[in-house]
């Protein structure tokens, strides 16, 4: 397929210079062009908007404005990227104003006293596959760039769509005092909790954290919180529904994602809470000042078909106690530039739990809040580089 013409405009007022320059490119036995003439700024600003040249050989003296106010309308009329390729026609060793051309966007220059043919038809392909290349890596960023805002954008709407499905508040439990929350570090994240209203008034208490954070993550958190709820409607004990949550995680991800969970199941009345670990430890805060620490017994979820158990343990919540879930994310934020090995640079437990403990007496809404913001204080605000999330669960005097 033969190549369309390369369209030449060429700007001078002298008739000979503008004849020389024709005659140049007729010599040309490889490119063919189209030459478009203007003898004053004005006729050439007017061809350049009807015939949109690919290079313009523009002379600095014209009888109505000089060659850079030329350059100056070009530049209002046309984005950068877009302006067609500007040779600028200069006297000789006028390289001052050869420059002040190039800052206005003129992308070469040449001095017509000494100008030959091959110089000239060299100058016009270098400078014409330049600008070819800066449009289309031009607009490749700028496609680049809206698929990112766009990206950008489906993942707020993922985002928000996934805190939506989170527990808007807590449930007003008998006896009990109930709060919960998770800052996600990107768009979407991998924590997540619920509350699942189950028979005979009891209730599910989920915490859960998929490995990772991000878009992939927040689906299987999704996927495995869907889960849960569905099998809490017919298995009773919490290792049977994490069971079959491993089951299918397993099924769904071939052991290349694994979750953390915690399912536990209050009884109210007789504040029991019957629970399973699936790579994720709980804590008790005793009224008595003591912190038990409730590791678990197996691995997370997802890894392999055998390795998650139905097995589950029990304890009873006395007034006064503190019933808390968190995922790392609040224990292993650290602080950023100091030179300590980083788990001395962590947040830790103990000064999760010192803070529950010193604070004890407020409520756990105002717990929750509370650790956030000392999480925030103690990292000096860095860049958090994982999701935060926790439960906390306050047994109430009778």
């Amino acid at each position: 397929m033969p190549r369309s013409p390369m369209r030449i405009l060429i700007v001078d007022d002298c008739d000979e210079d503008r004849d020389l320059f024709k005659r140049m490119l007729l010599h040309d036995t490889v490119h063919q062009y189209t030459v478009f003439e203007a003898e004053t700024g004005q006729q050439g600003c007017g061809l350049i908007v009807r015939e949109q040249p690919h290079c313009i050989l523009l002379d600095y003296r014209l009888p109505d404005m000089d060659g850079l106010q030329v350059l100056d309308k070009i530049r209002e009329s046309h984005a950068e990227v877009e302006m067609p390729a500007v040779v600028f026609l200069t006297s000789h060793g006028n390289e001052s104003l050869a420059v002040a051309a190039m800052r206005k966007g003129a992308i070469d220059y040449l001095a017509k006293a000494t100008i030959t043919g091959e110089e000239l038809l060299g100058c016009i392909r270098r400078v014409v596959a330049r600008k070819k290349n800066v449009q289309r890596s031009r607009r490749h960023q700028e496609k680049t760039r809206r698929e990112l805002d766009a990206t950008m954008q489906q993942l707020r709407v993922a985002g928000e769509i996934q805190r939506a499905m989170l527990p808007g508040r807590a449930p007003s439990v008998p006896g009990f005092d109930f709060a919960a929350g998770c800052i996600p570090a990107a768009a979407t994240g991998g924590d997540f909790f619920d509350y699942i209203p189950m028979i005979d008034g009891r209730w599910g208490l989920v915490m859960g954290d998929v490995v990772g954070h991000g878009l992939g993550p927040a689906l299987l958190a999704t996927e495995t919180r869907a889960y849960l709820r569905a099998f809490s409607r017919n298995l009773t004990s919490p290792g049977a529904v994490l069971v079959a949550t491993n089951q299918l995680i397993y099924e769904d991800t071939c052991g290349h994602r694994f979750v953390t969970l915690f399912f536990g199941i209050l009884d109210p009345p007789r504040r029991q809470l019957q629970f399973c670990g699936a790579g994720h430890r709980a804590f008790v805060l005793c009224s008595t000042g003591e912190v038990l620490q409730i590791d678990s017994e197996q691995p997370p979820v997802g890894l392999d078909l055998e390795f998650v158990r139905d097995r589950n343990r029990q304890i009873t919540l006395q007034p006064g106690d503190i019933f808390l879930l968190m995922t790392d994310g609040i224990t292993e934020s650290a602080r950023q530039g100091e030179h300590s090995p980083w788990p001395r640079r962590m947040f830790g437990q103990a000064r999760a739990i010192d803070f529950l403990e010193k604070n004890r007496y407020q409520s756990a809404e105002q717990l929750v809040a509370g650790l956030f913001q000392k999480v925030r204080q103690y990292t000096k605000r860095s860049r958090q580089d994982d999701d935060m999330t926790m439960m906390i669960v306050k047994t109430l005097a009778d």
